[in-house]
């Protein structure tokens, strides 16, 4: 097998406010957010950012596309998820299940307040397995997303088939279609 490239992220950046927000599961979760170029919590929006499996502090891997959104008048939160946060890592297995990890997006945006200008409505960028615990609350959210953007979702197919092969290298059928393009909320 070969080596596994792995990508250290920083804590926290310029232009990024870091703190932890604690949800009313009593989990707490390391989080970075960018209020709007007016500083205002009155926004043209709110967008929630849910990393995949990407290792320890990768709420980092959006504070880009956040500050890029704060410009353009949208409040950001990026929190690193259930398991990636010391605050928020049970050690049973049960408590990483789909509706905990849902219940979590909601809890976290509510605990933010950063919702609250838009009466609790947010969009969701995901990336990976974030995006199927996105779409997980989506389905259980009762309207309140605004859009969803998913950058970059596993094919369970073509990463089973990888699997089997016990291959370290990834090989991606034609069919495989992984990246949605389009426009910001």
């Amino acid at each position: 097998g070969g080596a596994e490239y792995t990508y250290t992220y920083p804590p926290c950046a310029e232009g990024i406010s870091c703190y932890t927000i604690t949800t009313s599961a009593e989990l707490t979760f390391d989080c970075g957010y960018v209020v709007n170029a007016s500083n205002s919590i009155s926004s043209k929006g709110f967008v929630y950012h849910m990393h995949g499996n990407d290792g320890l502090q990768s709420k980092a891997m959006f504070f880009d596309t956040m500050r890029q959104l704060g410009e353009v008048g949208y409040n950001s939160l990026a929190c690193d998820a259930r398991g990636y946060s010391p605050g928020a890592a049970p050690n049973t297995y049960d408590a990483y299940n789909y509706n905990n990890l849902q219940g979590d997006i909601f809890s976290i945006v509510d605990a933010s307040g950063l919702s609250s200008a838009t009466e609790g409505r947010f969009h969701v960028v995901a990336h990976d397995q974030g995006a199927r615990v996105a779409w997980h609350a989506i389905a259980a959210g009762a309207g309140r997303e605004r859009d969803d953007r998913a950058l970059l979702t596993p094919d369970v197919i073509a990463a089973g088939r990888r699997h089997r092969r016990k291959t370290s290298r990834p090989s991606f059928p034609s069919h495989d279609h992984h990246i949605q393009i389009g426009e910001w909320p």
